[in-house]
């Protein structure tokens, strides 16, 4: 059970997300992101710590998160907004 488990995770965009929230969350401790800030902050943030061969964030699908946000009804104007929406989809995935 344990390697599917791991193939599951493999092919989640869960990983991605989780990554996302670190990236941004480490970005609060700093004090370079404040949870007030816009939202496109935050993805700018995410996008530009991509590095040109591996992206580390790459299985972000930005489109597919606007249309889930839409469907939960869910505003996403701050930074904080940014990181509440992708845990929600971090455990919709689950």
């Amino acid at each position: 059970m344990k390697l599917w488990e791991r193939v599951r995770a493999m092919f989640s965009s869960r990983k991605d997300y989780e990554d996302a929230v670190a990236a941004i969350d480490a970005a609060l401790k700093s004090g370079a992101l404040k949870p007030t800030d816009k939202a496109a902050q935050a993805v700018a943030r995410i996008e530009g710590e991509q590095t040109p061969l591996l992206t580390r964030l790459d299985g972000i699908d930005w489109i597919e998160l606007k249309m889930f946000a839409a469907e939960k009804n869910l505003a996403v104007i701050t930074v904080s907004d940014v990181v509440l929406l992708l845990r929600a989809a971090i455990q919709n995935e689950r």
